[in-house]
Parts: C-alpha cells; structure tokens; sequence
C-alpha cells in the first residue's frame, strides 16, 4: 500500500535554497549597492552561496546547511571571548578561504561588512566582476567601516573592480594579478 503525502505535509518542506529566497527578494527590492539591509554572517554566507553558484563548488561541506557556519569548509572564526579558533560558534567570521573551489561570478557587497572578517581569500576562482563598495561601511553601523585587512583575487577572470576608492583604511592589501582588467580605478 502506497502512502501518500499530504498538501499539508509537503507546504512544510522547504524547497532547496528557499531559506535564501527572502534575502535576495530584500536585496533586489531596495538595489544590491544601495541597500543598508542589517544581515547576520550566516546570511551573509548563504548570500555567498547562493549568488556564486554554490552547489558547483568544489568543497560546499557544510554550506547551506543548519550546523554552525565556523564549522563550514573556508570559514575561520575566532571566539572574541577567548581569543581562540572556534568551529562550534555561528558568529565571529574572521577569514574565509576558500581559493581554487570554483566560486564564480560576482560576490554580493555585504560580504565585506561582516563585523569581524579581516581575511578574503579567494583566487583560483572563475569571479569576473568584484564589486567592492561594501568596503566604505558596515550594515550594522553606516560610519563603521569595513575590518578587511587583506583580499586575494588572483588569478580570477575580472574584468572590472569597482569600489576601492573610500575602502577602510584597515585595508592594507589586495592582490589583482592575472586578471583581466582593462582599467583600474
């Protein structure tokens, strides 16, 4: 005897990448670059996902799931509390590294406003366009700037690099080689 689903059963049963759905209908709502949406690192990080083809990456261990985002493949927390790295906590992004994992496209501006992320590692990677206007300012407070000290985009396919100019001033380096720019800002 065959069991059937109820309609009532299935409604509850989110569909793959729905838990995103009102992040990017908030952000398209009110303009990618203009908008001062507050979002928590892991939205910020299943923003990341979603936008740069997230299930065609090479290593995605733990992204888009439920456990803590420190614990997920290229994400490095540090517990504020105790100075130490930590993988069991969902806040506290510090670095992520995730080069030669075929992240590809564009990176959505809120990544550089996560309150505690210093490091972008992210050459190797099939991105054409790094739109960096979140540099300028945080989400959570528009005269916090940007903590970034260090971004790798080497040896991606970039064409255009837009929003150095205003970048923190924590922001010591950013690494450009073997790209594709026609023009530099």
């Amino acid at each position: 005897m065959k069991q059937s689903t109820s309609s009532a059963q299935r409604s509850q049963t989110p569909m793959p990448g729905s838990s995103i759905l009102p992040i990017l209908l908030l952000l398209l709502s009110c303009g990618i670059q203009d908008c001062h949406a507050t979002l928590t690192e892991r939205e910020t990080l299943e923003l990341l996902y979603d936008t740069s083809f997230g299930t065609q990456w090479f290593n995605a261990s733990g992204w888009g799931s439920d456990s803590p985002i420190c614990s997920w493949y290229g994400v490095e927390c540090l517990d504020v509390e105790l100075g130490s790295v930590t993988k069991l906590r969902d806040e506290g992004v510090t670095s992520l590294r995730l080069n030669a994992n075929n992240v590809a496209r564009s990176l959505p501006p809120n990544l550089y406003q996560m309150p505690h992320l210093t490091e972008l590692h992210l050459q190797d990677n099939p991105i054409t366009e790094a739109n960096l206007q979140g540099l300028t300012s945080s989400t959570n407070n528009p005269t916090q700037k940007s903590q970034l000290q260090s971004i790798n985009f080497d040896h991606c396919f970039l064409t255009h690099v837009t929003g150095l100019q205003g970048a923190a001033e924590s922001l010591v380096q950013v690494k450009l080689s073997n790209n594709k720019l026609a023009q530099f800002p």
